[in-house]
């Protein structure tokens, strides 16, 4: 395993571990629900891993060489397709293999966050 693969992965799960802290105790606090723990823990594994997926495409030369002369338009579009693909893969998880009867619930509680996480971390879109 690489050097810069496994700091982006040390990285993501530090990540994702504060954000779940931070989630925990906002809804003990501030707004208590009977589902905080679940929530918390769809919320820090979706955005330890779209830390994960915004440091991938950061560090990959070809997708930053290609944006860099491109409109802030295609950047955004291409954003969307991962959040697309992100979404479907989640919905075959949950309402299919799973078979979950509330698998809306499960994907808005899963991608929301993923999409603000990429949307926070990708520096590819600031170079």
């Amino acid at each position: 395993m690489s050097n810069s693969l496994k700091k982006r992965i040390t990285r993501a799960l530090l990540v994702g571990g504060v954000c779940f802290m931070i989630i925990c105790n906002m809804y003990k606090l501030f707004n208590y629900r009977e589902d905080w723990f679940s929530v918390s823990l769809m919320w820090a594994i979706s955005w330890s891993i779209a830390y994960f997926v915004s440091r991938t495409i950061a560090e990959a030369a070809t997708i930053v060489e290609a944006a860099k002369g491109k409109k802030m338009i295609s950047i955004i579009i291409l954003e969307a397709v991962i959040l697309f693909f992100v979404a479907l893969v989640v919905t075959f998880i949950t309402g299919v293999i799973i078979g979950l009867s509330n698998w809306d619930y499960v994907v808005s509680n899963t991608c929301f966050p993923f999409a603000l996480s990429l949307l926070v971390h990708n520096e590819w879109i600031r170079d």
